[in-house]
């Protein structure tokens, strides 16, 4: 379905893969859902590893710390 015209998975497909297991174990689980779904976190979990904002300061004060 996520296949180039030469028969090679998409770059689209390979993010898909690598980030999916953010939400799900298996990229096939999403066939279990239409693609109109609404994916929600559960209750309980506030934010997620990937919301989480990081000041800028704290990345130049590690780049300096770094370089």
């Amino acid at each position: 379905a996520f296949l180039t015209d030469t028969g090679r998975e998409s770059a689209f497909a390979y993010n898909i893969q690598r980030y999916a297991d953010v939400y799900t174990s298996r990229l096939e689980n999403f066939l279990n859902y239409s693609s109109e779904a609404w994916l929600d976190p559960p209750y309980d979990v506030k934010i997620m590893p990937h919301h989480v904002k990081i000041p800028s300061s704290v990345l130049k004060t590690k780049a300096h710390q770094d370089g």
